[in-house]
C-alpha cells in the first residue's frame, strides 16, 4: 500500500471542502439569478432550507450539490 498517494488524496479533499466551505455563498447566490431561494431548489431539485445553509455559510455545499448549481450558473 502506497500511503503516500492516500495522504496525497486526503489533502486534495481537505483542499475541496475548504473551498466549497469558502466558495457556497457566492455559488448559490449567483445561481439565483433574481429567482427566489425556493424557485432555484425547485428547479434544480434541492432542498431550499440545504440552500439557505449553504448561502448564509452555515453549512458546505457537498460537491454534487456544488455541480448542480454550476450547472444551472452555466445554462
Amino acid at each position: 500500500m502506497n500511503t503516500q498517494e492516500i495522504h496525497a488524496a486526503l489533502d486534495g479533499l481537505d483542499r475541496g471542502r475548504k473551498v466549497l466551505q469558502s466558495k457556497s455563498a457566492s455559488v448559490v447566490e449567483a445561481a439565483k439569478r433574481g429567482r427566489s431561494l425556493r424557485a432555484l431548489a425547485r428547479d434544480i431539485g434541492l432542498s431550499p432550507t440545504y440552500l439557505s445553509l449553504c448561502g448564509t455559510g452555515r453549512a458546505p455545499l457537498s460537491p454534487a450539490a456544488c455541480r448542480a448549481l454550476l450547472k444551472e450558473i452555466e445554462r
